[in-house]
């Protein structure tokens, strides 16, 4: 938005062509100002494509800009380093980790389900929340992370990794979501943000949004069958690569974009 309200105040004789990544726009458009949405509206018009993260999204997109080309291009990350766990025993209590800064999390339920869930204990890596939020909760942990060492330790650790989100139409979640994936760790999570666009009910455990009651039961029915687990994981592993949802494959989708917009042969 910044570089389009460059574009417009100096109106460059030779305008570079731009492409206008959104994740949290549509979301929040109903909650900005009359004039900030005609502002935001009149800078994306001059987008030459605009791309967004999920269905949803684009939708919402194609609505509000319907003479702007919209595309949906999966977010993805570094994949190459995948951890094919070996079959292992459910620790005891079994371990529960959920991490993440975004605006889309949904703590409060979370906490309210899993603080009375006798044999779990969960660990939250979040600057969204406070040990205070967790006071006097024998089973939930506010944890630092200082190093991405420290993060790749903390999947170890894990057991599940548990993402429930607010309704949100932004893929909320899906960096962490694949960062288990890609570590082997199985994935309990909202069915919200159009997630499904990434994985399948066969690949992660979807459940309603603020439902403490439908957490507790996915974490026991997932923690009863260890071989059910270990089969989500692995074939949420088969849909990351660099043909599947990776890094590789967000750049790749960019640059076919910028050769196409440039007139250059793909």
């Amino acid at each position: 938005l910044a570089v389009l309200l460059l574009f417009l105040l100096t109106r460059p004789k030779h305008k570079p062509k731009l492409i206008a990544n959104m994740v949290w726009l549509f979301d929040r458009w109903r909650k900005f100002p009359a004039p900030n949405r005609w502002l935001f509206r009149k800078l994306l018009c001059k987008a030459d494509v605009i791309t967004v993260n999920c269905p949803a999204s684009l939708k919402a997109a194609r609505k509000l800009l319907p003479h702007v080309r919209s595309e949906l291009v999966l977010f993805g990350i570094k994949a190459e380093d995948m951890v094919r766990r070996r079959p292992r025993a459910l620790h005891r209590p079994i371990r529960l980790v959920s991490l993440g800064n975004d605006e889309g999390r949904d703590w409060q339920t979370l906490i309210d389900a899993v603080k009375t869930m006798e044999g779990y204990e969960l660990r939250i890596a979040s600057q969204k929340v406070s040990k205070k939020h967790v006071a006097r909760i024998k089973n939930i942990e506010i944890v630092k992370l200082r190093s991405n060492n420290e993060l790749l330790q903390l999947y170890e650790w894990a057991d599940m990794a548990v993402l429930i989100m607010k309704p949100n139409i932004h893929a909320s979640g899906i960096t962490v979501v694949e960062e288990a994936v890609v570590r082997g760790v199985p994935v309990v999570c909202s069915d919200t943000g159009d997630l499904k666009s990434y994985f399948s009910d066969a690949e992660v455990k979807y459940i309603p949004t603020q439902d403490p009651e439908a957490i507790r039961r996915a974490i026991r029915d997932l923690a009863a069958d260890g071989e059910a687990l270990r089969l989500q994981a692995e074939r949420a592993q088969a849909r990351m690569g660099p043909d599947g949802l990776s890094s590789h494959a967000y750049v790749k989708k960019h640059v076919e974009l910028s050769r196409e917009l440039l007139g250059i042969a793909v």
